[in-house]
């Protein structure tokens, strides 16, 4: 690489840092605001980057061993980084099970996921030195979109939270998860009993970062997906629809009003295009770990990964493979629910029916006692 090219690489990483200055400036216009809590603003960035570095350190750890020609795509650290994000789930559903996913606990398996970085390819595989994971090589262009999403969510992602969503399920979750090691659920904590994919990763982050390190991740997730974009339209379609298309859905207020929170709709939008880029790349175990990641995000992804697997150019016989691995991968989360006596998808079905309404109630004699109107006087008419 020559030093004009480096200089120019360097570009987009100058002003997407510009950007994020420019940012915590209008921090200084608060007169409240103080070296504490630029400090824990800093300390969130800090646990949110160790985040990524560990989730992708995971995904890349899997695919050096399963699938190691996706690491020469231009979109393989995103692959990396939804596999990282399944894998974390899993490990993190094992623990919780046991209990054991305390402060301590959630530290320990970001830990363990940076060992992804270290795993040595299969040796039952061809590799060679293009497999070593592809990083994102970025242009003047991505450096304005990451300049204008930190621009817009940064102050968000490091404010005290305020949103409802987030206050009662995405930071309520992790942190209770955090104050006594299980997993909540059940009837009195229902948003408990789904797929806790990402939940489990904000506890860790909680525990790494502070209340503003699931945040700072979610917005970095923001980021990936505009990138991610990006680079599926420039790769699959072409160059100006790889450049209109993140400045679209930077234009649609409902997409940038969640830069700056703790959600799963971004995050859950960026598996369902890395299951669409694994389609069209007829690559079979990255749209099944892919599809997985998005249906445990949402099960409301089912619909768009179903039409990913019409489109793809596998066999049927490859599809239903695909497709049944895929479940197995969802599938501890049922089970967890089926031996805690809930039904499997619950909260979205096996809700008991209360006392008194439905079948029970109509066929159940009615109480002793007058009609109504037939009583004496007045009050026998209301």
């Amino acid at each position: 690489m020559t030093p004009t090219t480096k200089w120019r690489s360097s570009i987009p990483i100058l002003f997407a840092a510009w950007c994020g200055w420019l940012s915590l400036r209008f921090l200084d216009l608060d007169a409240d605001i103080d070296l504490e809590t630029i400090g824990s603003a800093l300390r969130g960035i800090g646990g949110a980057t160790l985040g990524l570095i560990a989730a992708v350190g995971a995904g890349r750890g899997i695919w050096s061993r399963l699938n190691p020609t996706i690491l020469e795509a231009q979109t393989a650290w995103l692959h990396c980084l939804v596999c990282g994000l399944l894998v974390w789930g899993l490990l993190g559903l094992g623990l919780g099970s046991l209990g054991l996913y305390g402060e301590e606990g959630s530290i320990a398996i970001v830990i363990v996921l940076l060992l992804g970085w270290m795993v040595p390819p299969s040796k039952q595989r061809v590799y060679s030195e293009e497999h070593k994971l592809r990083l994102p090589q970025l242009d003047v262009i991505d450096g304005t979109i990451i300049g204008l999403v930190l621009l817009i969510g940064l102050i968000d992602a490091v404010a005290p939270p305020v949103q409802t969503d987030e206050l009662y399920y995405q930071l309520s979750i992790p942190a209770r998860i955090l104050e006594n090691g299980h997993l909540p659920g059940g009837l009195l904590q229902p948003n408990g009993s789904r797929p806790l994919i990402l939940h489990l990763p904000y506890a860790s982050l909680l525990s790494l970062g502070g209340e503003s390190a699931p945040r700072l991740f979610h917005l970095i997730s923001s980021i990936a997906l505009l990138l991610g974009v990006r680079t599926f339209g420039n790769e699959h379609l072409s160059k100006t629809t790889g450049t209109i298309a993140p400045l679209v859905l930077l234009g649609c207020g409902s997409f940038v009003q969640e830069f700056g929170l703790a959600s799963n709709n971004l995050p859950t939008a960026l598996c369902v295009l890395m299951a669409l880029d694994a389609a069209i790349r007829a690559q079979p175990r990255t749209l099944a770990i892919a599809s997985a990641a998005a249906l445990s995000c949402k099960y409301s992804a089912a619909a768009p990964i179903a039409a990913i697997f019409l489109i793809t150019k596998l066999s049927w016989r490859t599809r239903f493979w695909v497709g049944l691995s895929a479940l197995c991968l969802i599938s501890p989360w049922w089970v967890r629910n089926f031996v805690e006596g809930l039904h499997p998808l619950f909260p979205f079905g096996g809700w008991p029916t209360p006392h008194g309404t439905g079948e029970a109630a109509r066929s159940s004699p009615a109480p002793a006692g007058p009609r109504a109107g037939t009583g004496s006087g007045g009050s026998g008419k209301l």
